[in-house]
């Protein structure tokens, strides 16, 4: 188990670690439409920063740091195929991809009243990662699998409800 949390973190980290130039690309072409459609203007920066630092560590996970062609376009419609012939790295390909839409389930509504029910959270995470599913199945950039999606979804929601208890556990500690 503790290779596979050190795999897990290994692969976020060598993300964070790439973040310069990609990060400054993505933040100036999302900056203005998000800026104008965030609320508080004075926690709007700092949200704008981890969300456009987040954006950027996904698209490098699950795009950037392939190369065009590398996987041959297939399209894994079996659940957990792979755990009976590589269990360990069943756990570290389900852990990171639950990992990977963790944020966007509680940055999303953070930032737009939109997300803040549930049904969006759950969208949120089912719509991100069929996007990325089929740009890395038309593209060669990987394998579009069934296993990602549920992860992925799963991720967003968990990340959703974890907001929503915070913010109920902070309701009754008003400081004044």
């Amino acid at each position: 188990m503790n290779y596979v949390i050190s795999q897990v973190f290994s692969d976020i980290f060598s993300s964070i670690e790439n973040y310069g130039f990609g990060a400054v690309a993505v933040g100036t072409a999302v900056m203005p439409g998000i800026y104008a459609l965030a609320k508080k203007k004075a926690v709007k920066c700092a949200w704008l920063m981890v969300l456009t630092m987040y954006l950027y560590i996904v698209l490098n996970l699950t795009l950037f740091n392939r190369n065009f062609g590398q996987f041959d376009n297939n399209a894994d419609l079996t659940f957990l195929q792979m755990s009976y012939y590589f269990p360990q790295l069943t756990l570290i390909h389900l852990a990171e991809n639950f990992l990977l839409t963790l944020p966007l389930g509680f940055l999303l509504p953070l930032g737009f009243d939109l997300f803040k029910k549930p049904c969006f959270g759950l969208l949120s995470g089912f719509m991100m990662s069929m996007i990325i599913e089929n740009i890395q199945y038309i593209t060669g950039l990987g394998n579009f699998e069934l296993d990602d999606i549920f992860m992925n979804t799963i991720g967003a929601v968990t990340g959703y409800f974890f907001l929503k208890a915070v913010a109920a556990a902070n309701q009754g500690t008003d400081c004044k």
